[in-house]
């Protein structure tokens, strides 16, 4: 029997498995199994893939096995024996008692309300030195930075809930978050304080627009336990000048190359945003080629985000979601083909129980005023809080991990964990 079995991981890299199945004991009645309703079937170079998207378990086989996969009750008898054994062994075949949507529900559920790591994406200001012309701020930018009686009562809830979770995480936004450092640095000064008196896990990360990256900050930001930071960059010079361009007009591109550069002395990896619409997306192949040229491949992990409509903007260049992930796919090809390392993008399909931070039971965003909300795109619309850091108590603390708490069933955040449900209804913050 010639075949091949690979696990991939959501990055691309695979494992070779064992093709031994001699612990698979058969049922003689073929009725007692059915296909996992997650095969994946397709055809290249006259051979036969068979894909698991719950196990990200591939097989490779000869194209003649291709009738077996039609029906269960034929299956045995197109199949070799112990081909049958791995299709079982591998999760391809399962017993016709095993309901897979019943326990991925249940996984989700389970990890939405998982209460051992409190999450936080604090906007630092929301001031940005930048007028990119389709921030949600638009281009009027206030100065608000986060208040000492917010960052106190932040720590006040991490204290209230150290007696049962074992890491806390912040996420550094904006605005531009390093324009009040200052404020990174006290508010963790005292939270890796308070972390290390309970034995909590304390870890950061930063996104920016890289302006201000440099080497006095980032050593700051590793000081301060920041393990990953995100920068955006539209595209080679000339593309990325014409959008995120400081408030007086000027083009933004070799400061924050420079920085870069200088920044991955100290970190092995940053990521890498590219914003994509209708103005910039033919250019990106180029961007890419020109980090290859800089032998930045394995340096700086690439996504691609789509830019949405706001209030401020509503541009002829969005583009549509369809649109976005045929380009999106065309570009991780090109990345792929230059030897690019890859962000937190999965690749190839994979089960995830919670992929959302806004899904999570103790994921919170704070502004700077100290208003809650549960995405950080529902930020400035007061319609989308949960709350205020002033107003929290002890039991709504307590009992927010509960898919029956009042708070939760009553509430605005409701909708990230009672009624969503990938397999019922598709909810997402941002707009398609």
């Amino acid at each position: 029997m010639s075949l091949e079995i690979y696990k991939f991981d959501s990055y691309k890299k695979k494992e070779q498995l064992s093709t031994d199945c001699n612990e698979i004991n058969l049922t003689a009645d073929i009725s007692q199994y059915k296909f996992s309703l997650f095969n994946h079937l397709f055809e290249h170079n006259d051979y036969l893939y068979a894909f698991n998207s719950t196990t990200s378990i591939l097989i490779k086989l000869p194209q003649k096995n291709k009738q077996a996969f039609e029906c269960i009750s034929q299956a045995k008898s197109y199949l070799e024996n112990n081909l049958f054994k791995l299709l079982i062994k591998y999760g391809f075949i399962i017993s016709k008692d095993d309901d897979e949507i019943a326990k991925i529900r249940t996984n989700i559920m389970a990890a939405r309300f998982k209460t051992d790591s409190l999450s936080l994406t604090i906007m630092t200001t929301d001031f940005c030195n930048f007028k990119c012309p389709y921030c949600y701020e638009g281009e009027e930018k206030k100065r608000i930075n986060l208040t000492e009686p917010v960052q106190d009562e932040i720590l006040k809830i991490l204290d209230i809930l150290s007696s049962r979770i074992i890491q806390f995480k912040i996420m550094w936004l904006g605005g531009e978050p390093l324009c009040a450092l200052n404020i990174i640095e006290n508010l963790s000064e005292k939270a890796i304080g308070l972390c290390e008196k309970k034995n909590i896990k304390f870890s950061a990360g930063i996104i920016t627009n890289g302006y201000l990256l440099t080497e006095a900050t980032v050593k700051k930001l590793k000081k301060y336990h920041v393990e990953a930071i995100q920068v955006t960059v539209d595209g080679y010079k000339e593309v990325h000048d014409r959008t995120r361009i400081l408030l007086n007009g000027k083009g933004t591109y070799d400061k924050i190359f420079k920085n870069i550069e200088v920044a991955l002395k100290y970190y092995d990896k940053i990521t890498i945003r590219v914003n994509i619409d209708r103005n910039n997306f033919k250019s990106a192949k180029d961007f890419l080629h020109d980090l290859k040229k800089k032998n930045l491949e394995k340096n700086l992990p690439i996504y691609f985000a789509k830019i949405f409509t706001s209030p401020f903007y509503k541009d002829k260049s969005i583009l549509t979601q369809e649109e976005f992930l045929n380009i999106q796919d065309e570009l991780y090809q090109e990345m792929d083909m230059l030897g690019f390392s890859y962000p937190n993008f999965k690749l190839y399909p994979k089960l995830q129980a919670n992929n959302c931070t806004a899904t999570k039971a103790l994921s919170f965003v704070v502004d700077p005023s100290g208003q809650l909300y549960k995405c950080d795109s529902d930020i400035g619309d007061k319609t989308k809080t949960i709350g205020n850091v002033f107003d929290i108590s002890y039991s709504f603390l307590q009992g927010f991990g509960s898919a029956n708490h009042q708070y939760c069933n009553k509430h605005r955040s409701s909708r990230f964990f009672i009624t969503p449900n990938f397999f019922d209804s598709f909810m997402c913050c941002w707009p398609l």
